[in-house]
């Protein structure tokens, strides 16, 4: 592991206030974090030459493997464990949950309507406008996900309105 890596490490463990997992490789070094709530775990992926990688959830995130590119995977992962970005996904009413999410500002979410949301799921790539309706109007619901399990919330249609609920409700 180099120099560069040890500090982010360090500098992650302080902001995520733990130590994690640390598996240090020939190649790459893998970092895993799990929520002291509950819930999901956020790994980082250090190697020679090659991106860093971050996992907030389901689907990576790449960063240059520089200063800047660094700077901006420890400036979302503070945002992420503040609770100023979540990611967002979905599932049907079968149970089948999407295989990707995407990271998203709280502050987008905030009185959000059906229109609103199926936009944002359109322009952040995770489903089109119509999918994401159909889904909603199927009795599906859209999640989001936080650091902090415990201020988890979904989206459900009923009757007709976007309603916003605990998530596990």
């Amino acid at each position: 592991m180099d120099l560069a890596t040890k500090l982010c490490i360090d500098r992650i463990r302080a902001i995520l206030h733990g130590d994690g997992l640390i598996t240090d490789g020939p190649w790459r070094t893998d970092a895993a974090w799990t929520a002291p709530a509950g819930g999901g775990t956020v790994r980082v992926r250090f190697g020679s030459d090659m991106d860093l990688c971050l996992w907030l959830g389901k689907t990576p995130r790449y960063y240059p493997p520089d200063g800047e590119g660094r700077d901006k995977l420890l400036q979302d992962l503070g945002a992420y464990a503040a609770g100023r970005l979540l990611t967002l996904t979905y599932t049907r009413l079968s149970g089948e949950a999407c295989p990707q999410d995407r990271v998203v500002p709280r502050s987008a979410l905030d009185g959000i309507d059906r229109d609103g949301l199926a936009a944002l799921c359109l322009k952040t790539g995770l489903a089109t406008g119509d999918e994401i309706r159909d889904l909603l109007a199927a009795g599906g619901r859209v999640e989001a996900h936080g650091w902090d399990q415990t201020q988890d919330f979904a989206f459900v249609l009923k009757d007709g309105v976007l309603r916003r609920i605990p998530a596990g409700a």
